[in-house]
């Protein structure tokens, strides 16, 4: 560790996830905020969702959100307000009728009720509809603009774990891939005219013979390589586009407020490209960083990899799993320490816990609590607390620690991902097994590592970096390939397996 000077303005977060209206009722409020501050926590998150908050066009709800605001500055909580926009409101299908993803087939994508988001509306509409876009933006400026006095007021979490749909995660079907709208297809043709800039070089690149860009068509199937990684790349902007307009509208109308979202690593399972989100550059738009996590410490690694210097917090700790099925762990001291600690190493500065209270609607009920559901505490409640309690006296100099660059570096390559998604014998498993599997020893061998980008990679910022891996990278680029080269023959140690750079990125 390196000790910096001055700590960084963003403050250790110590709490958990409280309110995702309707849950918890009222009646629990008070309580629950006296045991979380005997607890020693100093923050809590509010979700701020679009359904619940708006539920006519252009009247907003608040009543339920400045009530617990004033019970945070009552009892000294800084809160962070996390915008939730995937609960699409009622209205807005009736005002907008076309404003639903499409899937490959044509067919309009449901929005529905589902475990983690019980009032519906999800996955919401269409990015690329202009319509649910200024609607989008108006909410979200007039939840800034109410909220933005309050004193308890830390920070803006401006997406809840993007991604394009939680129930379509998966590496395994083509059916997942979305959206395939009159208006994504538009903003593709809009996208390749200006990569491309003339026909002729996105023919040869693709294999083409069309006239124009307007008759450029999207790939449903990933048997073609390169329109179907140009279009799933588009898909990747589109979303990284949405995070940027959001994190910026934060700065425009709440400078100081920490805008920032938090991302769920652990879709490394089906590779987070194949779902459209790319982790590097959702960080590089934030102040702070954000993340969901389980046990594994894989995620850690994976999120301050993305995180680079930016403070890092574990926005969900998702300890107390569960579902109705599938009761949480009893977690017992070590337990509890061996989980917490690690991720200290890797550059965590902040826990939220998911969530304090158990659910109580839909299958992860009576699950996930901090507490149980008539408010005593269990094991884990008392090592939450201990756990503060020992830290806190080291806090200060822990906040102006710096984790040392990690020598080992992993290269993570989101067209990479999606060329395995699309080669037909392999899916994600023949990727995702190098991948974990370089981990999984580096890991057991207490060995630092990180993971790096293509654009790290093309641009040379390995710093401190003495051993790379290429886990099959079978699809590279030329300045990929040629930074690999550089690192080598700049005394660097490369460990690379079968079939690297197989396939050029450049010419296909």
């Amino acid at each position: 560790m390196a000790i910096s000077e001055k700590p960084p303005r963003f403050p250790f977060v110590y709490g958990a996830q409280y309110y995702r209206a309707p849950t918890p009722e009222p009646e629990y409020w008070d309580r629950d905020f006296v045991h979380m501050k005997r607890l020693g926590f100093n923050t809590v998150k509010f979700w701020v969702q679009w359904r619940w908050s708006e539920r006519t066009p252009g009247r907003y709800f608040w009543d339920d959100l400045d009530q617990l605001m004033l019970l945070a500055e009552r009892y000294e909580l800084k809160v962070i307000l996390n915008l939730i926009c995937d609960v699409m409101p009622v209205w807005a299908e009736r005002r907008f009728p076309d404003c639903r993803m499409v899937d490959r087939h044509g067919i309009p994508v449901n929005t529905e009720a589902t475990l983690c988001r019980q009032l519906g509306g999800y996955p919401g509409p269409c990015y690329n509809h202009p319509g649910m876009l200024e609607a989008r933006k108006r909410f979200f400026r007039a939840a800034l603009e109410h909220f933005n006095s309050c004193s308890a007021l830390l920070a803006w979490d401006v997406w809840n774990e993007p991604e394009h749909h939680l129930n379509r995660r998966s590496a395994d079907s083509d059916d997942h891939l979305l959206c395939y709208c009159p208006h994504c297809r538009n903003r593709f043709r809009e996208a390749m005219a200006e990569k491309y800039r003339s026909i002729s070089r996105l023919n040869q690149r693709w294999g083409r013979c069309y006239t124009s860009f307007e008759e450029v068509e999207a790939s449903c199937s990933p048997g073609t390589v390169a329109d179907f990684i140009d279009w799933r790349e588009f898909q990747l902007d589109t979303l990284t586009g949405e995070a940027e307009w959001r994190l910026n509208m934060v700065r425009e109308i709440a400078p100081g407020k920490f805008p920032h979202l938090h991302v769920v690593p652990h879709t490394i399972h089906c590779f987070n490209s194949v779902n459209c989100v790319d982790d590097f550059a959702l960080a590089n738009r934030c102040d702070v960083f954000g993340f969901s996590m389980t046990s594994n410490p894989f995620f850690a690694v994976s999120a301050s990899s993305a995180a680079g210097n930016r403070p890092l917090y574990n926005a969900e700790w998702h300890i107390n799993f569960g579902s109705t099925a599938l009761h949480p762990r009893v977690i017992d001291r070590k337990t509890f320490l061996r989980e917490a600690i690690p991720q200290l190493a890797w550059g965590v500065r902040g826990y939220l816990y998911w969530q304090f209270r158990p659910e109580t609607l839909g299958f992860e009920a009576p699950a996930w609590g901090l507490i149980r559901g008539n408010g005593s505490e269990k094991p884990v409640t008392i090592h939450a607390g201990e756990f503060i309690s020992k830290l806190s006296p080291h806090l200060p100099k822990l906040m102006r620690a710096r984790c040392r660059k990690a020598p080992v570096a992993i290269l993570k390559s989101r067209r990479n991902e999606l060329f395995f998604h699309a080669f037909p014998q392999n899916r994600g498993n023949w990727l995702y097994r190098s991948i974990r599997g370089w981990g999984n020893v580096l890991l057991k061998s207490g060995v630092a590592f990180r993971f790096i980008s293509s654009e790290q990679l093309e641009q040379n910022d390995l710093d401190a970096v003495k051993i790379l891996i290429l886990p099959a990278a079978y699809y590279m680029s030329q300045k990929e390939a040629d930074g690999a080269d550089r690192f080598l023959q700049n005394g660097g140690t490369l460990i690379a397996e079968g079939s690297v750079a197989g396939y050029c990125h450049d010419t296909g």
